[in-house]
Parts: structure tokens; sequence; C-alpha cells
């Protein structure tokens, strides 16, 4: 599933630095070679023996970059693996509520089980999807539902005490429209500020009670079943752990939803 998001790239230092800094001693060296071979008596001494001093801080120079290479790969990895155990951990009751759904044979107990299924989910994401980074800004999660291809209908929320809008309605506005064209899509949206770079489509983005965004479409095969929305009141809240997570949620949810439809036509 890709993503569109505002956030700006950034890349250390070092990394940006390293072609230059590494090309620098053989440059050196190449010149000391130089001269060294139009220089006679003590002087191509001093500089043979300058060149092989370069060469060695060349080597040590690649050997301390690479070091810095791979104990960052092993941060990032390590954090990664810390990320997936809480998720996993944290995740259980969601897992289990999807296995209720899954074991569910009549429509009736299947849209109970469902019921149960979208809580879970709704309130994992507000609950979980930010902790790789723990922030104070309040976070609410919404789900809403897909009615037919012109309209999204809120079903559940939690989190942050204010209550999102009730539906969107192609009729209605732009904005309306493009969030139904997220939930039938397979893209999902990332948002860092809508005061400083909001999306074309949002209206109003300054009077809104939330500056950062998340939006995954809810799906299962070729189906979409609605818009999975992560927000929160301060800006810089979620990156692309958050937004990772925010799919699981939404392939979970999207795979009990896709049971509840097809028991219910049997």
């Amino acid at each position: 599933m890709s993503s569109t998001t505002t956030q700006p790239s950034s890349t250390p230092v070092h990394q940006r630095l390293r072609p230059v800094l590494l090309a620098l001693p053989p440059a050196a060296i190449l010149a000391c070679t130089f001269v060294a071979g139009r220089t006679h008596g003590g002087g191509a001494v001093a500089w043979i023996a300058a060149a092989v001093l370069l060469t060695i801080a060349s080597a040590s120079l690649t050997y301390w970059l690479d070091r810095r290479a791979v104990a960052h790969a092993i941060t990032v990895g390590l954090a990664r693996s810390i990320v997936a155990k809480s998720v996993n951990r944290s995740a259980e009751p969601v897992i289990g509520a999807l296995n209720s759904v899954a074991a569910s044979t009549c429509p009736e107990e299947c849209h109970t089980s469902v019921q149960v299924l979208v809580s879970r989910v709704v309130d994992h994401s507000y609950n979980q999807c930010w902790l790789p980074e723990p922030t104070f800004a309040e976070i609410r999660c919404t789900y809403y539902e897909l009615v037919g291809k012109e309209q999204l209908r809120r079903r559940h929320f939690g989190g942050r005490a204010d209550v999102p809008r009730r539906d969107f309605k192609a009729e209605r506005s732009l904005h309306d429209q493009e969030a139904i064209r997220l939930a039938l899509d397979e893209r999902s949206l990332l948002v860092n500020d809508l005061h400083t770079a909001p999306p074309p489509h949002f209206e109003d983005s300054l009077g809104r009670p939330y500056r950062s965004l998340v939006a995954v479409p809810v799906r299962a095969g070729g189906t979409s079943y609605g818009l999975l929305v992560l927000d929160a009141a301060a800006p810089g809240t979620f990156g692309p752990i958050d937004l990772g997570q925010l799919q699981l949620m939404a392939n979970l949810l999207g795979a009990g939803l896709a049971h509840e439809e097809l028991v219910s036509k049997t």
C-alpha cells in the first residue's frame, strides 16, 4: 500500500559528507605522488612520507565511517525489533476479536463480533500507534464506513473528547469527495501539519482541532469498506511507524468486514 506524506526528508550530515570525506585523502595522495615525481632529494622523501600518512588516514576514516554505519544499522534493527514485539503484545485483543469474527457462522453473531473488532481496532490505534515516539498530544481515532460510493459514515471513534464529523458526502464539497476517494483508493495519507502544509483539498485547515493526520483505507482484496483516521492536536505527531501500524489495523479490520459480508450472503 503506497502512501502520500508532506514530511520533508532529512539525511544525517555525516552521511551527506561521506563521499566528500572519502574522496579527499585519495585526491591528496595523487597530488603528493605527482609532486614527488617532480621533486628531487629530501623533498621527494617528504612527499612520499606524506602520501603514506594520508593513505593510513584514508583507511582509518573509511573504517570509522563504516563502524558508524554498522552501529546505526544495529540501533535501527533493535528499535524495529522492540516495536514489533510491542505491537505483537498490544494487538492481542484485536487478533482475538478477529478470531471471533472468523468463527462466526450466522449473520447476527458475526455482526456482534465485528462490532467488537471495530472497537478494538480503534482503541488500539489511538492508544498504541504513537508510542514509538511518545507525545503529549491528544490522539483520536475514527472509523468511517463506506456507504455505496458517495458517502462515508462515522461508525466508531475513541480517544480525544471532541467528536469527529458525522459523515462525508460527495455532493457536499471537494473535501468530502477527496475523503471518499481516499477510502476507495489504495493510497494512505500522512500529514505532519495542517496549518503549514495542508493537502490541497482541506478547507479551513487553520480552524480544525487537530494538526497531524493519518488516513488509511480499510480494504480486503479489491473491496473498500471505509477509512481509518488517526489525528492529533499537535503537529509532527505521526511518522512512518504510525502509518504502518494503522495500515496493519486497517487490514485486520478489512478481513473481519469481508468475512461478515461473506456470512451475510450465505
